[in-house]
């Protein structure tokens, strides 16, 4: 794949793989109660959102000490959105997890990653340090997801989604 600048590394996808989940089924229990006391849990599914994570590296001469540079994005690949990421840390598979099933092309995910890497480091661009950007890796993987159903004396039933890795909640529609 070669797209205004980026060199690609002969890389093939490998096997869809998972990240680890920081937040375990058994303390899925102890967050939701730290969200709101008067929460009940009523059901618990994992589900796992499909992720494109295309690793870039770079290299820069500095001080005449040769410098290299890599970054993750990880785009979805349902909405297309993306994030950086410096460490990609894998675990294994949540059983019986509900797989989202993805929605979006992935030639197009690889533009979307290249542009968000190029924003993160304009910096070194405007300084003209860094070079083109190599493609070093390309994976598919799964977010651990947590869908939990609760129960309010006030508000009454809702869901709520709890991100594995940070922790971080949504209240869904």
């Amino acid at each position: 794949m070669s797209h205004q600048g980026i060199v690609s590394a002969n890389c093939e996808m490998e096997e869809e793989v998972w990240l680890e989940a920081r937040l375990a089924q058994d303390d899925v229990n102890k967050r939701v109660a730290m969200i709101n006391r008067a929460f009940q849990m009523t059901r618990l599914q994992a589900v796992g959102f499909p992720y494109l994570v295309v690793a870039f590296c770079w290299h820069w001469r500095r001080f005449g000490i040769l410098r290299h540079g890599l970054l993750h994005c990880a785009v979805d690949r349902c909405q297309g959105t993306s994030i950086t990421m410096e460490q990609l840390p894998l675990g294994a598979p949540i059983a019986d997890a509900e797989l989202v099933q993805p929605r979006l092309d992935t030639g197009l995910l690889h533009q979307k990653a290249y542009r968000h890497v190029t924003q993160a480091r304009r910096h070194h661009l405007k300084q003209r340090q860094a070079t083109s950007l190599h493609v070093s890796s390309a994976r598919l993987i799964r977010k651990p997801l947590w869908k939990v159903d609760v129960s309010h004396a006030k508000y009454g039933e809702m869901a709520l989604l709890l991100d594995g890795l940070t922790g971080g909640y949504y209240v869904m529609p």
